[in-house]
Order: C-alpha cells, then structure tokens, then sequence
C-alpha cells in the first residue's frame, strides 16, 4: 500500500489510502506499544484514541487526555476556534475543561509552537 501510494492513480485514491491508514493507526500505535512492554493504561490510551464518544469508567484517564489533546489539535488548525467539537466529546466533561481552560490551552500551544518556528529558522 506505500508503495501505491508512490504511484497514486489520483487524488481521489490518496484520500481512500490515507483514511484507511489513519484508521489503523491507533491499533497499530497500541501494538507496538503492547510489544515494547509500555503500561496497560498507555497502551489502551493509543488503541482508544479516536472513539471520541467514549465515556471513561471512574474518572478521568490518560484515554481522556490523549482524545481532548486530538480534538483541541483540530481546533487549533481553525482560524477562528470552533469549540462546538468539544461539546460533544466526554473526555472534555471527564477533565472538567471549559471552553476558558481550553482558550488558555490553546493560546499557550500557538505561544510554544511560535517560539519553536523561531529557534529552527521557519
């Protein structure tokens, strides 16, 4: 399938390709973690990382960070944040973030990624 996508057929084929690729991701991320003989929790935090709907079972969990930390990272890409995504998602109840917790978050992330930009040069 890399290989396919080298010699890709159109754009339509790529986008097939990628989504099929990211759809594996967190199964094969939590593979390789089982074999590398990381924690349990972490492991199950990368298999879990895309069920947005899930609802953890006694609290927050690192499942809870990891799946806030992906949809805030989408927020982010907007110009104008769209925090309606986060409505919907159980981690952010979970981690009792407010749309004000993740302004905060989220002007610190650009603060850092700027002040990265400026020590390579980009």
């Amino acid at each position: 399938m890399v290989r396919a996508a080298g010699e890709s057929a159109g754009s339509q084929y790529d986008h097939v390709l990628a989504e099929l690729v990211g759809s594996w991701h967190p199964s094969i991320g939590k593979a390789v973690l089982e074999t590398w003989g990381f924690a349990a929790e972490m492991c199950d935090a990368v298999g879990d990382q895309l069920d947005y709907e899930r609802k953890s079972r006694g609290g927050a969990d690192l499942t809870d960070v990891l799946i806030a930390g992906i949809v805030l990272a989408d927020v982010l890409g907007d110009k104008e944040y769209d925090f309606s995504r986060c409505a919907s998602v159980p981690a952010f109840a979970a981690l009792a973030l407010a749309k004000d917790d993740c302004i905060a978050i989220l002007k610190h992330t650009r603060d850092e990624l700027g002040t990265l930009h400026d020590a390579l040069g980009c």
